[in-house]
């Protein structure tokens, strides 16, 4: 109970205060260790992107992981604008841990309630 009131706390304080902040794709060879936050690692290039990682917006510093194979479900689709901001369809749920359940659109993270 202790630690849902804590994840309910960091994801207050991550909307008051990264309203601003997008998280923006970049292609990588290798998963990183600890990913940064803002930042949508994609695996496999622009034409075969198999994998995105990205550290969860909540601060519980866990890494989340999404397939973008249409061959294997689940699968996420992954969209790059413009300015290289990264939306996701459908949504993000962490099911253990923190369970944070969030959309990503355009950049911004919209948490679903």
């Amino acid at each position: 109970m202790i630690k849902f009131i804590v994840n309910k706390f960091n994801r207050f304080i991550a909307r008051l205060f990264d309203k601003e902040r997008l998280y923006k794709s970049e292609y990588v060879s290798d998963v990183p260790k600890k990913p940064e936050p803002y930042k949508v690692y994609i695996l496999g290039g622009m034409k075969n992107p198999f994998l995105s990682v990205l550290q969860c917006p909540c601060g519980c510093g866990e890494s989340l992981h999404l397939n973008l194979m249409t061959s294997r479900d689940p699968c996420w689709e992954l969209y790059i604008g413009a300015n290289a901001s990264a939306t996701f369809k459908p949504s993000l749920w962490k099911k253990t841990g923190c369970r944070s359940h969030f959309h990503l659109v355009e950049g911004k993270v919209r948490w679903v309630h």
